[in-house]
């Protein structure tokens, strides 16, 4: 193995070794599995384990599992969208202003989600980037602005 593939395995090695850990089980019961491997069918069961949970949760044809236990860039946006409260129009001006009005739409009436789902889809990764600093830029507060407006 080589690469990517050798990349993959050892994270899984290592993810399965970390649940191992984690299971409530003698010292005893980890190297009684483990023999299991030298000697038995244990990881022909487990191979066929895992093409079974595949097919019964029907994973063919999704994207490519993430190794990634974090947030992706769109789940970041969309919390920090909702977060801010931000409207559909300022949205669309955001994403204008990131994507140098490159980016339209395919539905100005399809959800928040929809329409972020589509840009970061669409959009190129240095403008997805751009969008992403866009929406953590702070907003003036209304209520200190008028403040700072009377003096």
């Amino acid at each position: 193995m080589t690469g990517k593939k050798s990349q993959t395995h050892r994270i899984l090695m290592r993810r399965l070794l970390a649940a191992l850990l984690d299971a409530d089980v003698s010292i005893r019961d980890l190297e009684e599995f483990a023999q299991t491997f030298e000697t038995g069918t244990a990881s022909l069961e487990l191979s066929n384990l895992i093409r079974q949970t595949i097919v019964s949760l029907n994973l063919y044809g999704t994207e490519e599992l993430s190794y990634s236990r974090g947030p992706t860039s769109e789940q970041i946006a969309l919390s920090r969208i909702q977060q801010r409260r931000m409207s559909k129009e300022t949205l669309l001006q955001l994403m204008d202003e990131a994507s140098g009005f490159a980016f339209k739409p395919t539905n100005h009436k399809a959800s928040v989600r929809d329409i972020v789902g589509d840009f970061f889809r669409l959009a190129s990764k240095s403008d997805t980037d751009r969008f992403l600093k866009l929406i953590e830029r702070p907003t003036p507060d209304p209520f200190l602005k008028g403040i700072t407006n009377r003096r």
